[in-house]
């Protein structure tokens, strides 16, 4: 949308937006970027921090050979669970 205005030294300026039209997109971006702020740590906690391995026996007594699992590494600690 092309609006002719005059600028403040008597000059024409055929590609002035309309002073709602800028508040509107300022408010577009403000709701973009909170929008990402939040959607960002939310897709940290949803994604799955396992590894997917296959038991080939050993010293766990419940687990069997050839079973599916999850290999957890965590900071403190390393957790091998069953699917």
């Amino acid at each position: 949308m092309k609006i002719i205005s005059q600028c403040h030294d008597g000059r024409v300026d055929v590609n002035a937006v309309p002073l709602f039209e800028v508040k509107a997109r300022s408010a577009m971006n403000k709701l973009v970027v909170i929008v990402i702020c939040v959607a960002m740590p939310l897709m940290v906690f949803a994604g799955d921090n396992g590894y997917k391995v296959t038991y080939d026996g050993g010293s766990i007594p419940d687990a069997k050979a050839g079973n599916g699992m999850k290999l957890f590494i965590e900071s403190n600690q390393v957790r091998l669970v069953g699917d």
